[in-house]
């Protein structure tokens, strides 16, 4: 599954246009698996602990390839079908803070952080959300792709 899901994110990766509005635009495409405690439910609603784990592929002033990793929390009661939250970024030569929100398997994500020491916002972020375990869902794959620009 990583890497078809890795795949996927390269191939979305190619078809996002950079906006001429920012010279020093960076896109990365983004993929992982993470987990979800206490689970989403199928009924009902319950605040999340949010972890992932990943690879970004970055091109542009940064590019290079970067390990990922998201720790979060929910901000509402999250079900199967919506969650909102934000968390912390860190990785190699990546640290910052998002929020995302989720409805089905589409993940908005924004936020700021730092690429190499670099300032970055993050322009857009679209992820995918694919859960790999039974109800409770308690752990995921997802897929991104980011652009982002130096603040």
């Amino acid at each position: 599954m990583k890497i078809r899901t890795l795949v996927l994110a390269v191939a979305v990766l190619a078809a996002v246009p950079i906006s001429p509005a920012h010279a020093q635009d960076e896109v990365a495409a983004v993929s992982g698996e993470g987990t979800i405690t206490p689970g989403l439910p199928d009924t009902g609603c319950a605040f999340q602990a949010i972890h992932f784990e990943g690879t970004a592929v970055a091109v542009g002033t940064h590019g290079g390839t970067y390990n990922v990793y998201f720790d979060g929390n929910s901000t509402i009661c999250e079900t199967l079908s919506a969650g909102q939250g934000s968390g912390n970024l860190s990785g190699s030569g990546i640290t910052g803070t998002v929020t995302y929100t989720r409805s089905g398997s589409y993940v908005s994500i924004s936020g700021q952080g730092a690429v190499n020491g670099i300032p970055h916002v993050i322009d857009r972020g679209d992820c995918w959300f694919a859960p790999d375990s039974a109800s409770p869902v308690r752990s995921y794959n997802l897929a991104c792709t980011v652009v982002l620009s130096e603040a």
